[in-house]
């Protein structure tokens, strides 16, 4: 089963439960300080954080108490009679959502703050996003269910991860030295540095998953031995 250690009856369920609640707070309340830093007309964005993180949290916080208490109605039953098929993903998903709103939220004030954004580093981004649950998820399913494919897809999608983390951070850090009317040419030292050890990085994450297949070479042919039986047989026969 998946997320065991996110069932109700697990000893670690109250840490997980409360760094859950404590990513929500994180960010309802970085939501709190943007909306007293920015004008009226740029508050819906950490308005909506805001509330879903707070209405999240009320429902995290519910449905762990649903099974502290003895439930009266049928649905209460129900769901805590069956709470280890549901609870697990259930708290799973509440953790990536608070990071994923965290996460858009601080990406909008960094545009607030004038960081320069392109469609490039946009598409990064939320590729970032999406493929962080992604990760997770077949992480989780490698360590439950642990077969070949399933080793070499947890291997790929954390390369990937990196990978697309590290061009994201050296293109926004580039970005803060180079106007966007100014050429290629204009690139000062410390920025092909950084663009030289992306590039390592990058280099060293596909040896790093390529040196998980093993070339299969041929074995040498071995010469082939002389039948026992055919050589005595020839040394009985009577020489002429």
């Amino acid at each position: 089963m998946l997320f065991e250690r996110y069932q109700t009856s697990s000893k670690t369920i109250v840490p997980h439960v409360l760094h859950s609640c404590s990513l929500g707070g994180i960010a309802s309340g970085f939501s709190l300080l943007i909306l007293l830093s920015t004008p009226p007309a740029e508050r819906i964005l950490p308005w909506t954080v805001f509330g879903v993180t707070l209405g999240m949290i009320l429902v995290l916080a519910g449905a762990y108490f649903l099974h502290r208490v003895t439930p009266t109605s049928r649905w209460g039953q129900w769901l805590t009679a069956r709470s280890n098929h549901w609870f697990p993903l259930f708290l799973f998903l509440m953790q990536k959502t608070f990071f994923t709103l965290f996460s858009i939220l601080l990406w909008a004030m960094l545009y607030h703050l004038g960081v320069p954004f392109s469609w490039f580093r946009n598409i990064l981004f939320f590729l970032l996003l999406v493929l962080f649950p992604i990760k997770s998820m077949i992480r989780e399913l490698a360590l439950t269910r642990p077969t070949e494919r399933m080793e070499i897809l947890n291997d790929l999608l954390h390369y990937m991860a990196v990978a697309i983390s590290t061009i994201l951070t050296v293109s926004i850090i580039t970005s803060l030295t180079i106007s966007p009317t100014s050429s290629p040419t204009d690139l000062n030292m410390i920025d092909i540095l950084l663009w030289i050890l992306a590039l390592l990085v990058l280099a060293i994450c596909l040896i790093l998953f390529l040196s998980r297949f093993p070339r299969h070479r041929p074995h040498p042919s071995r010469p082939q031995k002389r039948s026992t039986v055919f050589f005595i047989q020839n040394s009985n026969k009577p020489e002429y």
